[in-house]
């Protein structure tokens, strides 16, 4: 007994499966890194290099941070290191605060929080490390307990976020992010 098995078919069927696993893959690899990019370049719109802007949670709209939590205060400050170093002088309430630099596609450079620093002021020194040698830290006015991060990334934004355990301290808590201070070395 003979069987005819059309070849065609099964030439379209294993091209259609091949196709649906590429763009299946694609999609999980692309379409996160194509979103933050996006919220990112959204931000460029309000904001200035080395300028500290902060988000209040009573603002609306889309932001940055799409998610927001209204018990966490955020600023944000974005970073172009390609002429010069970034330093930040960060200011934080005494209450659980974390503080992060990211990629402009996303990626996480560096990261901090309240247990780690065991301080609520800290100064940080952003420098360029994408082509493979650290800026110059030379006039650049930075103390011994500074830390010094190596960046891959040349440009993106720095996160600040702070606990606001009770409405009322709202803000209490914006006001001081608000004394934190990022400027150009």
């Amino acid at each position: 007994m003979r069987v005819n098995i059309d070849f065609h078919w099964v030439y379209w069927g294993i091209a259609t499966v091949l196709l649906a696993a590429v763009v299946h893959l694609a999609i999980v690899l692309f379409l996160p890194t194509m979103k933050t990019a996006r919220h990112i370049a959204s931000f460029d719109v309000t904001g200035e290099i080395a300028r500290l802007e902060q988000i209040s949670a009573r603002e609306s709209g889309d932001t940055l941070l799409s998610r927001r939590s209204p018990d966490i205060a955020y600023a944000f400050c974005r970073f172009d290191l390609s002429e010069r170093p970034l330093k930040i002088s960060a200011r934080f309430p005494k209450t659980f605060w974390t503080i992060g630099v990211f990629s402009d596609i996303g990626d996480n450079v560096y990261s901090l929080n309240d247990r780690q620093a065991g301080v609520n002021e800290l100064e940080i020194l952003l420098l360029d490390g994408s082509s493979g040698t650290d800026q110059s830290t030379e006039g650049v006015n930075a103390g011994a307990d500074t830390i010094v991060v190596s960046s891959l990334a040349q440009s993106g934004v720095v996160v600040f976020r702070a606990l606001v355990e009770n409405p009322s301290e709202q803000e209490a808590v914006e006001q001081t992010l608000a004394a934190s201070v990022c400027e150009m070395g």
